[in-house]
């Protein structure tokens, strides 16, 4: 019985949620895909075709030089980022090494310099 009431409250508050931020959702998600190129992309034009073919109207082929392109354009996006974000970490490594090889190489030019050195003074 309790179990019912809880699940009638919480499909009551998910409604009314939903009521709620439709109006605070739907003009920004319609900005969103207004200014993105969707509606003209392939996966909608995809989908649009799918749809004709469904309902049976005449539907012109396009190809696949859109679908080409917008991958092909994807790809560079990708490739140009991760470059970018390998090369930065490269710098920090490359960093960090010419740091530890610099301690190093004085620690060392140190210990040398305590051994000559005391030993030629103690003597």
């Amino acid at each position: 019985m309790w179990k019912s009431v809880v699940r009638i409250l919480l499909m009551i508050a998910l409604v009314y949620g939903l009521f709620r931020a439709a109006p605070l959702i739907v003009p920004s998600v319609g900005e969103v895909v207004k200014n993105s190129g969707v509606t003209q992309g392939a996966i909608l034009g995809k989908a649009t075709d799918y749809v004709n073919n469904l309902l049976g109207n005449e539907v012109e082929d396009k190809g696949d030089e859109e679908t080409e392109n917008i991958v092909d354009e994807l790809t560079t996006k990708t490739r140009e980022t991760v470059t970018d974000k390998v090369q930065e970490e490269a710098d920090k490594v490359k960093e960090g090494v010419k740091e530890a090889t610099n301690e190093q190489f004085c620690k060392t030019i140190l210990k040398t310099l305590e051994d000559e050195c005391g030993k030629y003074y103690c003597e």
